[in-house]
């Protein structure tokens, strides 16, 4: 059911000064960047073989607002890649407790759905079905 580590996602302060750092500081380049008004984000994603590293900065209201100011800055959730979304909510529902019903447009056209972190020994973690395998085969933002 679940394929492998879609992504890890960290929450920053500044987007554009963490896509720097990690571009200077370990030669990474962000291959996206897109906004989530949903969301209220700011994300880059970063490729580490078949697993990216998404930065995201908070622009409004939200759980990733939430996140950094209770937290700080750091590792934010973890994120599944599975086949099938609704398949896999309705499996893990019976075990497992999720923040959303239904599955919600997530970046580069995935579907996604978040557990509750409390699910899973607090940490916060997604699942994504996405129907590209790469995500810089989606339009740039």
């Amino acid at each position: 059911m679940i394929e492998k580590i879609d992504h890890i996602a960290m929450v920053v302060r500044d987007l554009d000064r963490a896509v720097e750092i990690y571009a200077k500081g370990l030669g990474l380049e962000a291959e996206r960047i897109e906004q989530s008004d949903e969301f209220q984000v700011r994300m880059a994603f970063i490729p580490v073989g078949d697993v990216h590293i998404e930065l995201i900065e908070p622009i409004g209201p939200g759980r990733a607002q939430d996140f950094l100011e209770e937290h700080g800055e750091g590792m934010y959730h973890i994120c599944y890649r599975v086949g099938d979304i609704e398949k896999a909510m309705k499996k893990f529902g019976s075990t497992l407790e999720f923040l959303d019903r239904k599955p919600r447009k997530g970046s580069a056209g995935a579907l996604v759905a978040f557990l509750e972190p409390g699910s899973l020994f607090q940490v916060y973690t997604e699942l994504a079905e996405r129907k590209n395998e790469d995500l810089k085969q989606q339009d740039r933002a």
